[in-house]
């Protein structure tokens, strides 16, 4: 990750990580077949701890809480985690075609899970009825715009206190939809 934050994805060789990391070429390419997968690795690591927390939820009558508590509470358990975090985004960041991979597996898994979860939580089927996907969609993008909103400002700010303040913001903003004087076409089809 220092090689790539340095010079950029492009301008390193696996023969250089490799020798910056003490081993041959043939052992990185064993267990990463190719450069990108250098870099999709941490992500998938790191995703996967956030899959195997909400896959161990139980079903609750307030889902949006409960996966929002989560991501709150694995703030707290992997801050030392963080700045390798930090790391991987500047690295990743000289690979846009990767980090857009990343991004997309991330999505794609989390939207999945968070969606199983409310519709267990809720007892409703996501094959008819939008509501969990849309929960599931929201409440990852909200996630998203969260960690790259501190990641973009140097990740210096407490995430656990910006987890506190976007839930009131996610909150008043659910709140201002339904206002009819923000959308007063929606008011004047009610």
């Amino acid at each position: 990750m220092e090689l790539f934050t340095e010079r950029g994805y492009s301008e390193v060789t696996v023969d250089e990580i490799g020798t910056r990391v003490g081993c041959s070429l043939r052992t990185v390419t064993r267990y990463f077949p190719n450069k990108e997968d250098l870099l999709l690795d941490f992500h998938r690591r790191k995703n996967q701890v956030v899959l195997d927390e909400f896959a161990r939820l139980e079903p609750s009558p307030d889902p949006a809480s409960v996966i929002w508590a989560v991501w709150m509470a694995l703030t707290l358990n992997t801050q030392s985690g963080l700045d390798g975090y930090l790391l991987w985004k500047k690295a990743a960041a000289t690979a846009p075609e990767v980090m857009d991979r990343a991004n997309g597996e991330r999505r794609r898994s989390v939207q999945l899970a968070l969606t199983a979860f409310i519709s267990a939580s809720l007892g409703i089927d996501p094959d008819t009825d939008m509501r969990p996907q849309l929960m599931a969609a929201t409440l990852e993008a909200a996630n998203s715009a969260l960690v790259n909103f501190w990641v973009t400002r140097g990740g210096v700010e407490d995430l656990y206190s910006m987890y506190q303040d976007a839930a009131r913001s996610i909150s008043e903003l659910s709140v201002s939809i339904l206002d009819a004087e923000a959308f007063p076409a929606i008011g004047a089809q009610r």
